[in-house]
Formats: structure tokens, sequence, C-alpha cells
């Protein structure tokens, strides 16, 4: 049986079992003095039950709708989602979203993207044969004579991507690194999907390439900021070469937030501001030492920030004090932990400090709470 047959079976089930309306008596007009003394009694405010005998019939629908769904297995995601699916499309209605402020509201409603992401991994044999680049698309389509994929990313508010309603085999946690990748295939295409931010992302491929492949390409689709973390920390944490280095801020204006004391040997280089164009601070402070020019980059990002890190190694948790817990990754010399304004990470890359020297300061900084 098909989604869509499974679907109209229960459906035609449920209304089966809805009595015919004509049947209904109409609602009295007038009631005895009796009848209203005492629904004034129980509910102190006689409006409230004549609001109940004036239910619409499109409201009376769903509400016994919706106690013949409650009946329903719903644990069964088969059932679930094309049951909810009809219902949703019976009755119509908006989609309502909430927004935490004015200003996520504004960038939600705002359908331009803000920051393009591109390939920073393309199949050896792979050329791009079309681009188009505007305020609401960013799509680039690679080819190497027989095989096709594509890589699509455009603006949108909700947290939840379209899905045709012709895809198969739709996986939705087919992979959660770097991304929550959806996948599903249609029309004989392989596509990878997931939402960052306010961009949709949608990688589509000829079957022929295989799912290793795009799970590289989609792991690689990156903007300019994150392509030079992830360049660093394949380089072994050290600036990489033929790299343009940015201008850093000098070390007088660095940010009241960094309150951090640095061990002796130990000082600021300089510093940059990330905030992105939601206005959540986004600070990287580069720290040098006596024999190493580049020795720690010490990040700090908004703690509202939805932030995942990718990290190759196995972290060891170190009690910090009652609310912070640091996730120490020994092998990539990485510290990752969040307080109640800040999420912070710390990438040493002179090996000469010690994660000793590292984590008193990280300890320090919180002396005093």
């Amino acid at each position: 049986m098909t989604e869509k047959e499974l679907m109209k079976k229960i459906a035609q089930g449920m209304f089966d079992r809805i009595p015919d309306l004509n049947d209904i008596p109409p609602a009295q007009e007038e009631f005895s003095e009796e009848h209203k003394a005492k629904m004034e009694k129980l509910f102190a405010k006689p409006q409230w039950y004549m609001v109940f005998y004036r239910i619409p019939r499109r409201v009376l629908i769903a509400v016994l709708t919706f106690i013949i769904i409650v009946a329903v297995p719903l644990s069964v995601k088969a059932i679930r989602e094309p049951l909810f699916s009809f219902i949703s499309g019976l009755f119509g209605g908006e989609r309502t979203e909430y927004f935490s402020s004015d200003k996520d509201k504004e960038n939600a409603e705002n359908k331009k993207i803000n920051t393009y992401f591109k390939l920073y991994y393309v199949p050896e044999g792979f050329e791009l044969v079309s681009e188009k680049k505007t305020d609401t698309l960013n799509y680039f389509e690679y080819s190497n004579g027989n095989e096709t994929f594509s890589f699509e990313q455009k603006r949108v508010s909700s947290v939840k991507p379209y899905i045709p309603e012709n895809a198969q085999d739709i996986d939705p946690e087919y992979a959660n690194t770097p991304w929550d990748i959806t996948y599903y295939k249609v029309e004989n295409k392989n596509v990878f999907l997931w939402i960052y931010g306010y961009n949709e992302f949608r990688l589509t491929a000829d079957e022929a390439i295989p799912l290793d492949t795009l799970k590289k390409i989609a792991d690689n689709a990156l903007d300019e900021i994150r392509y030079e973390e992830r360049k660093q920390l394949e380089s072994g944490n050290t600036t990489a070469a033929n790299d343009e280095e940015r201008p850093l801020n000098s070390p007088e204006t660095i940010p009241q937030e960094f309150r951090f004391e640095l061990p002796e040997g130990l000082k600021i280089k300089g510093w940059e501001d990330k905030t992105s164009f939601n206005k959540k601070a986004r600070y990287k402070i580069s720290i040098e030492s006596a024999g190493k020019e580049n020795a720690m980059h010490i990040n700090m990002y908004d703690a509202t920030i939805s932030k995942k890190f990718s990290v190759e190694d196995t972290a060891q948790n170190i009690i910090i004090n009652n609310d912070i817990v640091l996730s120490y990754f020994a092998n990539a010399n990485i510290y990752i932990w969040k307080d109640e304004n800040f999420i912070y990470k710390i990438n040493v890359f002179d090996s000469e400090i010690s994660s000793e020297t590292v984590i008193d300061m990280i300890r320090n900084l919180y002396k005093n709470n």
C-alpha cells in the first residue's frame, strides 16, 4: 500500500465515524432561567458558555477529528506524517513562526542572502559548467562530461526544508557533521538537503556519483570564515601558505568582553571583529608567544548563536566550576566550553604551551564566580 493510499484509507475511516451534522439538532436560542443560573454559578462569567454553544461547524469537525486522531498509533511514522499532512491540507490555516527578538524576525523576513557559500572540494574531473548568483540564489553546476551535480543556496525563513511529494527513500538523519543532512532520491537523482542559519542548501547529483563523494562535497560547502578555520586545522593549526593575512585590530581596542588574564610569556597580537549581520558578537583574538608569532587563537561567539564544531578527536570533560564543563581535545589541542554570555573555542598552535597552562587560564576567568 502506498503512502497516499494509506492516507486516504485512514482519512475515510475517520470521517465515516463523524455523524452527519444535519442530524445534529440546532443549538437552543434560549435556555431556561434555572439552566442559566447553574451555568452562571459554575463559570462566574456567562459569556464563556455562550461561546461554547456557538462553535462553528468547521471547528466542530476539527475537534471531532482530533479526538479520532489520538486513537491512532501516532508513534508509527508511516501513519502519523501522511495523516497530519492530510488534516493540514483539509483545514488549511496559516503557519506561525516565533522569534526571540525583533532583530531575528527582521533577519528571517529579509529574503536576501547575507553570506555566500561555495564548494571548497570538487571531485577530480568535474568542472564548473553553469553559475548563477543573485540576492536570493547562489547556484553552481559541475560536470565531468558524463555525470553532473549542482549546489544551490537560497534564503529561507523556515527551519524545515522543502521536500517534494515524489521524493523517495527519505532519511532526515543521514548525517549530522557538520550539517544536519536530510537525504532523499527523486527522479534518479540523489539529494542532500540542510538548513544553516537562514539558508537552505541543496546538493543534487546523478545516481552514478557515490554518496560518500556527495558527503565530502557537502562537508566542504563553506563560507570564507569557516574555510579559513578549516585550513588552519588541517594544516596542523598553522596559518595556511599563500593566504593573505587579514589586518588585525590593535590590542588596545580589544573588546571589554575579553577578560582573560594571559599567562606569562603570552601577549595579544591583535583581534578581529567577525560579528555577523545579526549583530551577535563573534571575536577572534590572536595570541603570540616568545617562540611563535601565531601561538593561540581565542574565539568568542555570542551564547545565543547556534554553533557546531567538528573535531576529529575524543573530548575529555574537565570541570571548571559548578556550572561549566570544558571539552578538551588533546590531539587537536582545542578547548571548547560555554558560559551564560559566550561560547569559547581556543586553538593552541605552540606545542610549548601546556594544557595545564591553558586550563589554569580558563579557571582564572571564573575564579571570582
